[in-house]
């Protein structure tokens, strides 16, 4: 019981990404695998602190990615049938291009675990999305967010998914109400930022990510949507001094490739976007999965280079 009551301490800040909350989160985890190590779920927080670590923060995923399939396993090693472990699991295989395991680990999650709203979320940004089902996506986020209404993830999901396929009125009110709801949430003002960019709502971009640089600051993915925005607004001199801050920031911490590459794709510049495209293959740069998709992507007279791209991703 003990185990359990710290646990769900460290689960009670499960939409705060701020320091101190994800430091709390994990020292939670930690002291609850300390009082009973045969306690499954705590493994699965661990793991999904190093996923996020690698995914939204200033670590290589090559990194945080190991510690996060080892506990992982060993979640699902004391209870086979966690389906958050599973869906924890496809959400790496996805991050590392294995599609058909992703698959399969977010069938077993969402048949083990029916009413998990996260293991929708998680399928719709990280497999259904690389995918080119946006329809599909949105349909999850939907779901998930009538199995739990108050779910920051799939808040933030559903509104970049109605930005997807056009409905651009309801996602600005949806991502509007998230800022408000979630005030510390960096994955859905990084996720809904670029994606706001991605389908040509720079000034959307722009209060976005410029909302989240308040809580966390100088964190490179909100810099890349805020200098891409800037880009396409025409503000020019100030998307190459932010650029130029990321590539400082570049020198002493791990920043994805794709951030990159979404910056000179919205300045049109095909060869640099694919420099850094390659890198971020090379790099197994999970954020390149949400953009490999996108518009300002898939538009550049870039030949046959972008169907090359996805097969290096085995998604064509």
């Amino acid at each position: 019981m003990a185990a359990y009551e710290v646990y769900l301490e460290g689960q009670a800040l499960f939409s705060d990404f701020s320091p101190a909350g994800m430091e709390r989160k994990a020292a939670c985890c930690f002291r609850a695998i300390e009082l009973d190590p045969g306690f499954a779920a705590p493994h699965v927080g661990l793991a999904g602190l190093y996923l996020v670590r690698g995914l939204f923060f200033h670590e290589r995923p090559m990194d945080t990615f190991p510690a996060a399939a080892a506990h992982m396993e060993r979640a699902l090693q004391l209870d086979p049938e966690f389906g958050m472990g599973y869906a924890l699991r496809a959400n790496l295989n996805a991050a590392n291009f294995d599609w058909a395991g992703a698959a399969a680990d977010f069938g077993r999650a969402i048949e083990l675990s029916p009413n998990l709203s996260f293991a929708y979320v998680l399928r719709a940004l990280w497999y259904l999305r690389p995918m080119g089902l946006d329809a599909e996506a949105l349909a999850d986020a939907e779901h998930a967010l009538s199995l739990d209404p108050l779910a920051e993830p799939a808040r933030h999901a559903e509104a970049g998914f109605l930005f997807a396929l056009g409905h651009t009125e309801k996602a600005i009110a949806r991502m509007r109400t998230y800022l408000e709801m979630f005030p510390t949430g960096l994955p859905g003002r990084g996720f809904n930022g670029n994606v706001a960019v991605d389908y040509g709502y720079p000034e959307e971009a722009v209060l976005i990510c410029e909302n989240g640089l308040h809580v966390f600051r100088e964190n490179p993915w909100l810099l890349s949507g805020l200098a891409s925005a800037k880009q396409m607004l025409g503000e020019t001199g100030e998307a190459a001094s932010i650029l130029a801050r990321l590539e400082e920031m570049a020198l002493s911490q791990y920043v994805p490739p794709s951030y990159f590459a979404r910056i000179y794709a919205s300045r049109g510049d095909v060869e640099k976007t694919y420099e850094w495209l390659y890198r971020s293959v090379e790099q197994r740069d999970p954020m390149l999965t949400q953009l490999i998709r996108s518009p300002l992507l898939v538009n550049l007279p870039a030949g046959d280079r972008h169907r090359a791209l996805l097969s290096r991703m085995n998604l064509a």
